[in-house]
């Protein structure tokens, strides 16, 4: 190795780790310290990371404050330190963070937060695929509906949180006044449409439809699991859940459907 190479290598590691090689290597300043200078590139990177966080987290930021969320991007950093190349895989630990670290692991909604926040991002980048649409089901012979499976867009995520997350979260885009954090069971979908990431409360009985289908149940199968929770008598089953799938399919969360 060069002495450049060498010299830029101790200063990387310094600056990533505060390696101490590095200061062997400079000439003493004229004024200020070693210490000062090597800060001026450590607090640099630092803070790329920190305001990184705070552009893809800038809801969860908004409801901490700023000082608070800075606080928590430095703790992240120290326990997670950048392994990549590319900035935009760093905050993915992020949720497992603040699960698993007090005092954050004692507010368990600003995991669902985060792990909301982000699957909004994952569904811009997700993969392309074609979307199901009304021609293809009409030109499904009805006997054969009750076989029919769907194959949800690369986009779509489903949640089910423990927490008021999701009110949190809309209060948040929508500037409005936060809701208290309570304990409550709530459902969420995430996907995209176009150029545009959308999440929307579930129902419990919607919750339902949505998991069964991402697991390969076809509609029979579905609408019988509805009635045997006892969300609806078994008449209304079947067009519940066929006006639910309409709702979806017009929103581009389907990208196929199949005979089981």
């Amino acid at each position: 190795m060069s002495a450049l190479a060498n010299l830029q290598h101790n200063l990387q590691t310094h600056v990533m780790g505060e390696d101490e090689q590095i200061l062997n290597q400079l000439v003493l300043p004229v004024r200020g310290t070693i210490h000062e200078r090597l800060a001026v590139y450590s607090n640099a990177y630092d803070w790329r990371f920190i305001d990184a966080l705070h552009q893809e987290y800038g809801l969860l930021a908004k409801l901490l404050g700023d000082e608070a969320f800075t606080e928590l991007a430095e703790a992240f950093i120290d326990v997670y330190p950048s392994q990549f190349y590319s900035i935009a895989m760093f905050s993915e630990p992020l949720a497992q963070f603040l699960d698993e670290y007090t005092p954050y692991s004692e507010q368990p909604h600003l995991s669902e937060l985060a792990k909301l926040i982000k699957a909004l991002i994952v569904s811009l980048e997700a993969a392309d695929a074609s979307f199901l649409n009304f021609e293809t089901l009409t030109n499904i012979a009805e006997q054969n509906w009750p076989s029919l499976c769907f194959k949800f867009h690369p986009s779509v995520q489903y949640f089910c949180f423990n927490y008021n997350s999701y009110a949190i979260w809309q209060a948040l885009v929508q500037e409005k006044s936060v809701p208290n954090v309570q304990m409550e069971k709530t459902h969420c979908v995430v996907w995209r449409k176009g150029l545009q990431s959308y999440a929307v409360a579930l129902t419990e009985v919607e919750a339902l439809v949505l998991s069964l289908l991402q697991q390969g149940f076809c509609f029979a199968d579905v609408c019988e699991a509805v009635y045997d929770k006892g969300f609806m008598v078994e008449s209304q089953t079947a067009n519940f859940v066929a006006n639910l799938l309409a709702t979806w399919l017009n929103n581009h969360l389907f990208s196929e459907v199949k005979l089981s």
